[in-house]
């Protein structure tokens, strides 16, 4: 018996493609060109918990004395901040509903407190008053958008509105209203010449617009979307992941799972390589390998290259290609040591090569190339904080040891 034949959980190939481009609000959710709003963000974001008290009680007798309006107006954006950072929401909520409904507030800081309006709507759970804001911070954007002073900042916060509220549709799966709010970004991108507006959230509109169309089954479209970001975007970062999901969607709904899974594409290359790859049949399993593999090549020399290269070893694994999937699992933990990476998978990669290290071990155990499999796992390098990896570590060299021990070779 062998004791090796666990494989990887299929969990962690999942973890491998739920990296996404959508990131959550924070108190940074607003790219300010005004001084105060990015002071504000600043000095909210160093302070610690138990420093908000004294902070907000400093600036509220500041604020008795203040006799400036514009002034007084900045001085209770922070506080709100404060506020909204300590976790007393109801508060924050309050301070911004005066400060938008103030006349005399300065434009920059109006537009801004009804956006953190509209986020703290959002996090109490007041959909109806999310909206509202969400509206009424578009229209004063539009409105005003013709301001050369703050045109940028107008645009940016109008775009980001329109992300919000279909993330907050997607959400409540309101997917054709979601689809719209994409769209009409999308349409407002069109005539526009910043392209660092365009690139901050042209990619990520599509892309969302391309989970949308997958959610409601609608196959056609998210491929459609899909070449949209290659075709207008060449240079989008996660044009090979991308690649590989929908290539694994494509598989997928041309088969018999189509009906079992809940069109995730994120979820599609683990689905490919744990499921349908080894129950296809062997012509079949040739053209799936060889559609991961010309991803592979085709990016080689991406920063995405590491997790491709992961997801057809583990396809290669999965339909008893064992001796092709050692060679790229190989290639994982040493050939990419070197290899700079950058953005989301910096903090990854090196989980990443510890788990295709372990896996490869694993593989080298089951043909009974015991010292190889001994040697990989005792050069595999484990931070001191991934105590779950150290364990399978652990455990993968007893298991190895003792079938060097027990299990002799044939």
């Amino acid at each position: 018996m062998v004791i090796l034949k666990t494989k990887i959980p299929i969990a962690i190939a999942l973890a491998c493609c739920l990296i996404t481009a959508f990131e959550p609000v924070t108190l940074n959710y607003v790219n300010a060109i005004d001084d105060t709003t990015q002071a504000s963000y600043g000095l909210v974001s160093k302070l610690s918990i138990e420093e908000i008290p004294k902070e907000i009680e400093r600036l509220q007798n500041i604020l008795k004395h203040c006799r400036d309006r514009e002034k007084a107006s900045k001085i209770k954006y922070r506080i709100g901040l404060l506020y909204f950072k300590d976790g007393k929401l109801d508060r924050a909520k309050s301070i911004y509903d005066e400060i938008a409904n103030d006349i005399n507030t300065p434009l920059i800081i109006k537009i801004y407190s009804l956006n953190m309006s509209a986020q703290t709507a959002r996090l109490i759970g007041d959909d109806n008053r999310t909206l509202e804001m969400y509206d009424k911070l578009m229209n004063i954007c539009l409105q005003n958008i013709s301001d050369r002073q703050y045109r940028n900042a107008l645009e940016y916060l109008y775009c980001s509105t329109l992300a919000s509220k279909a993330e907050f549709y997607e959400l409540r799966l309101k997917y054709a209203s979601a689809i719209e709010q994409c769209h009409l970004l999308l349409e407002f991108l069109s005539d526009k010449e910043n392209e660092k507006l365009i690139h901050n959230f042209g990619p990520s509109a599509y892309e969302r617009l391309a989970q949308l169309y997958l959610k409601q089954g609608n196959y056609k479209s998210y491929s459609k979307t899909i070449v949209n970001i290659i075709n207008k975007f060449p240079d989008h970062k996660r044009i090979p992941i991308l690649e590989l999901e929908a290539e694994s969607v494509s598989l997928i709904a041309n088969s018999d799972l189509v009906q079992k899974w809940n069109h995730k594409s994120s979820m599609a290359p683990a689905i490919v390589a744990g499921t349908l790859a080894i129950e296809a049949k062997k012509d079949y399993q040739k053209q799936i390998a060889n559609t991961y593999e010309n991803l592979c090549q085709k990016y080689q020399d991406s920063e995405w290259s590491i997790l491709l290269n992961y997801h057809y070893a583990w396809l290669l694994d999965s339909i008893n290609d064992d001796e092709k999937a050692s060679t790229v699992l190989d290639k994982i933990y040493t050939a990419y040591s070197d290899t700079p990476i950058k953005s989301t998978l910096a903090d990854f990669v090196q989980t990443l090569k510890a788990y295709a290290a372990i896996q490869n071990a694993i593989i080298l155990a089951e043909q009974q190339e015991y010292k190889k499999a001994l040697d990989v796992l005792e050069n595999t390098k484990i931070s001191s904080h991934h105590k779950h990896l150290t364990q399978l570590k652990i455990s993968v060299i007893n298991s190895t040891r003792i079938l060097k021990r027990e299990v002799p070779k044939k």
